[in-house]
């Protein structure tokens, strides 16, 4: 079995091999920062809620119909019958 070119690498001149994996970690982690991939967001109560229970569903759908009738029906006023 022949030894991996890598590790042949890394035992001649070790300096080089991990100059250059730490180059290439530092630019994966400044191209992540920079396009905001691990950016966090401001948590809401939607983060701390159990999803099945029936209080919470109960409170999606209540904020579903208001957005529907938001969206559909928005500020209009409608006439009053007298």
């Amino acid at each position: 079995m022949e030894p991996m070119r890598l590790t042949n690498w890394f035992v001649d001149c070790p300096c080089i091999v991990l100059m250059i994996s730490f180059g290439i970690l530092i630019f994966i982690t400044f191209i992540t920062v920079k396009f905001g991939w691990i950016a966090q967001t401001d948590p809401n109560n939607r983060d701390f809620l159990i999803w099945s229970d029936p209080i919470v569903e109960k409170f999606d759908r209540r904020n579903l119909a208001f957005e529907y009738l938001e969206r559909y029906d928005g500020d209009k006023e409608k006439d009053i019958r007298s």
